[in-house]
């Protein structure tokens, strides 16, 4: 079924007002009512804003319609067509609300009930085993054309599907810039590209890491705590925001969502999760995995929990490499009031700081 298109733009910097004129069009019956808006996030990279009538409170929030207006220029980072088709795979699956509509530069969805994770919370006991498990539901999730007699992921008929995160950064590389027309931020894109050359690093992490033959599953891959909603009242976790969402290697999406421990805004990569919760969050993976695919009695040994471990823990340095590059691009096109370049020195610097280690790491006796 086609998405609802309305041939309307929003003006990220009165998104409120943009965001009540789209939903008055998808909700005619609520053009007489007073309608409220709430941000939720002006984010370094979109817009999200709220908007339900007036009288809606408590369980009545669930009426809200969520409008998201994309950051200028984000499309030369992000395939918005697959992003939509990602969407309708998602909601069909149970793990995304309805999409209501597309506009010319953003999108429209049903509310998600919770509140984002921090940094607390997101180790909390009570809280990272219900990650665990959205994750595996996600990882679950098969493609919408399935191949018969093909493997990948949890399936034996899904489509073959080549992994999103080395393609993805290729395209990336050929929209570097070579230099900055603000001469600071110039000076700074010299002074990131003298530690590191991205293309010898990129080639020698691609060779290593395709070797651990990671499943190949539906991954989010961009699980940062904003994009992890905690239900209380339900104990449910919810992920949204599927931008990069794809195919991708197993271990990625967990490394990436483990590489947000240390935040956004203030990087503190002393909270990076140490050896002994990993291999606890690997363990109750594995379990849960096991568990989806009808495999009620199996116990993961130490020694696979130990190969998963080594696994995440190398992948988390393609998280960096990631980001680093995505955060370059970023500084040369995005309009938000974010230091994309201070963050780009962020993640190559705890990539330097890491990867010989990482590499290292072996699950051998």
């Amino acid at each position: 079924m086609a998405c609802l298109h309305l041939d309307v733009s929003v003006d990220r910097h009165n998104a409120a007002e943009g965001a009540v004129d789209i939903v008055k069009k998808l909700r005619p019956a609520w053009s007489d009512q007073e309608l409220v808006t709430k941000l939720f996030t002006d984010g370094i990279t979109n817009v999200l804003v709220g908007v339900r009538p007036a009288n809606a409170t408590g369980a009545d929030e669930g009426t809200m319609l969520m409008v998201r207006v994309h950051g200028n220029n984000t499309e030369i980072l992000i395939d918005r067509q697959r992003e939509l088709r990602t969407i309708k795979m998602l909601e069909k699956a149970g793990c995304s609300p309805p999409l209501q509509c597309k506009f010319e530069n953003g999108i429209c969805y049903g509310f998600v009930q919770g509140v984002p994770v921090d940094l607390a919370s997101v180790c909390a006991p009570s809280i990272y085993p219900l990650i665990v498990k959205m994750m595996v539901k996600f990882h679950s999730v098969l493609p919408p054309t399935p191949v018969s007699g093909s493997a990948v992921g949890n399936s034996t008929t899904a489509a073959v599907l080549e992994p999103v995160l080395f393609p993805t950064m290729e395209s990336w590389l050929k929209l570097l810039p070579l230099t900055f027309s603000d001469e600071a931020k110039s000076k700074r894109y010299a002074d990131l590209v003298k530690k590191l050359d991205i293309r010898t690093e990129l080639d020698m992490l691609k060779e290593r890491l395709v070797r651990h033959q990671s499943p190949v599953v539906f991954c989010h891959n961009d699980l940062l705590l904003g994009n992890i909603l905690y239900n209380q009242s339900i104990e449910l976790v919810s992920f949204i925001d599927f931008e990069y969402g794809g195919f991708n290697y197993r271990s990625y999406d967990i490394a990436n969502h483990f590489c947000e421990y240390p935040g956004t805004d203030e990087v503190d990569y002393s909270l990076y999760p140490n050896k002994e919760y990993q291999l606890a969050w690997l363990k109750l993976y594995l379990e849960e995995s096991a568990r989806c695919k009808g495999q009620l009695d199996v116990v993961p040994t130490a020694g696979e929990v130990e190969r998963l471990y080594v696994e995440v823990n190398q992948f988390a340095l393609a998280s960096h490499m990631f980001w680093a590059i995505w955060a370059i691009i970023q500084a040369a096109y995005s309009e938000i009031n974010f230091d994309y370049m201070g963050y780009a020195h962020v993640r190559f610097d705890e990539y330097l700081r890491r990867r010989d280690e990482f590499l290292a790491l072996s699950s051998s006796p």
